[in-house]
Formats: structure tokens, C-alpha cells, sequence
């Protein structure tokens, strides 16, 4: 039923997109397959306002011959503003949808941010203050401060949350 708030010049995109995870199905082994997550994050509008979401897809039973049998599929509001789908898988594979080629294409997310920006982000997510992360990480606040900068630049977020979901989701911490 969310179909009919998706507006019609993005329809034929996102089915797209669809379609191309099946073509990344061939690169990908059985085990990752069985074990991927597609999260697509696109606009719907309700009432003329336009609102993000994240379309979360994860298959729960694949045959051998690689057929969905049962999925879970959840939408929650998205921690982006922009259009972006990508694939992972639980083997640390991550593939990301490029508009341009049209395709899924091979991304490390784990070496998107640095060993110290991940620790904070890690204090993030238990809900610790800067202070708190300063004191814990034994650096100053000022420190913790351009972390988080450069971690919400990174993420192309705007709140520490959102960094946190979007780190959880792509498996970077």
C-alpha cells in the first residue's frame, strides 16, 4: 500500500534498483545470499510533504537454488536524505547501488571511518555523553567534538543517532 505515496517519477528507478539485486545475486556465494541485507532509502510524500524512509529487506529462508522463500521486510524513517540502496551481507560484503553504471558496485565500509572515530561512535551508541566519551577514551573534548564532525560528514548525517544506525546498519562498528 506505501507504493501509491512513492512519487510516480521515482517508481520505475526503484524498480530498477529491484532488478539489479538479482543481476548481484551471480557475484555473490550461496551463504552471502542467504545472509544479505537491501536497505533502500527513498522519499514518499503524504500531504504534499516529502519524508524519507528505509526500506529493509532480509531474506529468512532460501532454497538451494537461491529462491526467497520467506522474507522480512520493515520501513522505519531514514537517517538519510537522499536516495541510496545498497546490499551487505553477514560475511562483511557490502555492495552499493551507483545511479550512474546502473548497477551494484563492491564499497568497503569499514575503512570509512578510523579506529579511534569507530570507539567513539561505539560510546555514542550507549547513549554516553561527550564529556563521558572524553573521560572513557582518556582524550580531550575538543577531540570527541571533531570526531563526531567527521563521522557525521562521513555518514552524510546530521545527528550522532542517525550515525549510529547508519554504522549498525552497514556494519562499520
Amino acid at each position: 500500500p506505501y507504493w501509491s505515496y512513492i512519487p510516480e517519477e521515482l517508481l520505475e528507478y526503484l524498480l530498477h534498483i529491484k532488478r539489479s539485486i538479482l543481476h548481484l545475486r551471480h557475484e555473490m556465494s550461496l551463504e552471502e545470499y542467504k545472509t544479505h541485507v537491501c536497505i533502500t532509502d527513498y522519499p514518499i510524500m503524504i500531504d504534499r510533504r516529502e519524508f524519507y524512509i528505509s526500506q529493509k529487506f532480509t531474506p529468512l529462508v532460501v532454497d538451494s537454488k537461491s529462491i526467497i522463500r520467506l522474507g522480512l521486510f520493515t520501513i522505519t524513517p531514514s537517517a538519510r536524505k537522499h536516495i541510496e540502496s545498497s546490499v551487505i551481507t553477514d560475511l562483511g560484503k557490502c555492495y552499493l547501488y551507483n545511479p550512474g553504471t546502473r548497477i551494484y558496485e563492491s564499497v568497503n565500509y569499514t575503512t570509512l571511518l578510523t579506529d579511534t572515530e569507530k570507539r567513539i561512535l561505539k560510546s555514542a551508541e550507549i547513549r554516553m555523553t561527550n564529556e563521558e566519551i572524553a573521560d572513557y577514551q582518556n582524550v580531550s573534548l575538543s577531540a570527541v567534538k571533531a570526531n563526531i564532525t567527521r563521522i557525521l560528514k562521513k555518514l552524510s548525517v546530521k545527528k550522532v543517532h542517525e550515525a549510529v544506525t547508519i554504522a549498525n546498519n552497514y556494519r562499520i562498528i
